[in-house]
């Protein structure tokens, strides 16, 4: 390591580079004079004296910018020493490469057809046509037309190996032009080319769900890769692509696994049931069972299982094993419930039919039978059962023996108010009568022309052609001060019904002392004067 370089590492681990003179920090270890080879010392020797200083760095991100030690500039563009340097350097290491490789593939024996010599624009024509009709793109490097097209004999149409090198880079920057114009189908063709590279890097297991964009455009950058180096499109756009690339490869990832969870679950479900069942009836708790399934040895031996995590057996623990011991469980209660039920019942029945045999009343107590039946198998056996209790069941039948009583209580009590408001009517009707017959006997005794004109009146009520008008005749009498007392019985009885029975009355008085007047006459001989006879006769007539 450079002396003006120290290792240092992260909070995380990560190891990164520090240049205590330059204050510059580097993840990867940079190539200096002390650390490169000596064919490379030589290199760089002369790069720093043709570049002004110009030193290359790479950011965090693996984003490259340069800085110039003497004038402390810093540029994310490359310097123009830097690039004359590189193409001078390019060109050099090309014609050395190329011709080291030509010399091996002239070795090689081509099948030359149809005339050999051609114009210098004839040949780059039909190199360029050689490219075009084994459809070359971006994903292909110059190294991999050398070796793919070499023997073809349009190859060696064009004879210098840097001629055919600069023809390649034009033929890509063509063909890009060309299809820059429909910019869907281009980024259709690069989306293709691009995830055909990630798949050549999965298929040798450098890409995978959980590899960062980062590492793989590194990796691109250290083996020089066409469709990166070549692309126009974004650093965002191209991890972007990357993403969407290793989100499938996560999705079947996890679709994978949750399909060997699944069966393992199948299996681990069947296992728990059928195979080995006492695993299950020994354990009580959750906790006791996973200690028990992770200690057993067919569970160790069988590799699906070790694809299930704590919390898969968990689930299965909940939505299978519990679920069953609960339901097991609830059956039990059910049948121990219906036999407890039963013997509950017969126990009630006795006990009711021992309590039927003592005399109690509505108000008899607990306390006044408890001596007769504590000794009893009947109240022994339905202590400490479900439902009503000995108590409970003693109250229920004194509460049936209240009930009966209160019914009885209301019958009589019915009956005597019933019998109170007869009473009660009866006496309201007499006190009516009374009134009504001592108003008759006040206009007997005190006006004699109201009363003649109640007789007539009475003898004529049943005349079609004369209508007796009760309302004038009310309002005759109910001037009376004697009349006040029957104004009452005006919500029992209407004002014509009241006249009709006062009239009644009167005529039933006078009737009553006429036949007394005319018992006397007989047995006195006494005669009647002309006037009395008259009224006699009106009487006698109406058989009153």
């Amino acid at each position: 390591m450079s002396s003006d370089w120290e290792e240092l590492r992260t909070e995380t681990g990560e190891v990164y580079y520090y240049n205590y003179k330059t204050n510059e920090t580097s993840w990867t270890l940079p190539e200096t004079e002390e650390t490169l080879p000596v064919s490379e010392k030589q290199e760089t020797i002369t790069t720093s004296t043709t570049t002004g200083k110009w030193e290359e760095y790479t950011t965090d991100d693996g984003k490259k910018y340069y800085y110039n030690a003497i004038t402390g500039e810093t540029t994310w563009e490359k310097p123009n020493e830097i690039i004359e340097e590189e193409l001078s350097n390019e060109k050099l290491a090309e014609k050395t490469e190329l011709s080291e490789l030509d010399k091996t593939l002239k070795s090689k024996p081509v099948e030359l057809t149809g005339p050999t010599s051609k114009t210098d624009n004839e040949a780059k024509q039909s190199f360029l046509k050689l490219l075009s009709d084994n459809k070359v793109n971006s994903t292909w490097s110059f190294q991999a037309v050398m070796e793919n097209l070499v023997d073809k004999p349009e190859y060696w149409s064009v004879k210098d190996p840097v001629t055919r090198k600069q023809l390649y880079e034009e033929y890509l920057v063509s063909k890009f032009q060309s299809e820059l114009s429909n910019k869907s189908l281009l980024l259709e063709n690069f989306k293709r080319n691009f995830n055909e590279e990630l798949r050549k890097l999965e298929a040798k297991n450098l890409v995978t769900y959980n590899t960062r964009w980062v590492t793989i455009k590194k990796l691109w950058i250290d083996q020089d890769n066409p469709i990166f180096k070549h692309s126009m499109m974004s650093d965002s756009e191209l991890a972007a692509i990357f993403y969407e690339y290793t989100d499938k490869l996560r999705e079947q990832h996890e679709k994978l696994l949750q399909t060997k969870k699944n069966q393992a679950l199948i299996e681990l479900s069947t296992y728990l049931r059928q195979v080995n069942s006492s695993l299950v009836e020994k354990s009580q708790t959750w906790e006791s069972l996973y200690e028990n399934l992770i200690n057993d040895s067919r569970f160790q031996s069988n590799k699906n299982f070790q694809n299930l995590t704590k919390l898969n057996i968990l689930q299965l623990y909940e939505n299978e094993i519990f679920p069953r011991r609960i339901d097991d469980i609830k059956s039990q209660i059910t049948v121990i419930s219906k036999i407890n039920y039963r013997n509950d019942r017969k126990a009630r029945e006795s006990y009711k039919k021992l309590l039927g045999e003592l005399e109690i009343d509505a108000d008899t107590e607990f306390k006044d039978i408890i001596d007769k039946i504590e000794n009893n198998d009947a109240f022994i056996e339905i202590c400490g059962r479900n439902g009503s209790s000995a108590l409970e069941l003693f109250w229920d039948i004194v509460d049936e023996k209240k009930q009966i009583l209160k019914v009885k209580k209301n019958l009589v009590d019915s009956e005597e108010f019933e019998l109170k408001k007869q009473q009660e009517r009866e006496k309201y009707l007499k006190k009516m009568d009374e009134d009504i017959a001592k108003l008759a006997r006040w206009i007997y005794d005190n006006d004699r022309n109201l009363g003649e004109n109640f007789l007539r009146m009475e003898g004529t009520r049943f005349v079609i052609s004369n209508r007796v008008n009760y309302e004038d005749e009310y309002e005759k009498l109910s001037k009376f001060d004697q009349f006040k007392p029957l104004k009452q019985y005006e919500i029992e009885l209407s004002t014509t019904k009241i006249t009709k029975k006062i009239i009644e009355e009167f005529v039933s008085e006078y009737n009553k002392h006429a036949s007394r007047k005319r018992q006397s006459s007989i047995t006195s001989e006494t005669n009647k004067t002309g006037d009395k006879r008259l009224k006699t006769g009106i009487a006698t007539v109406l058989n009153y």
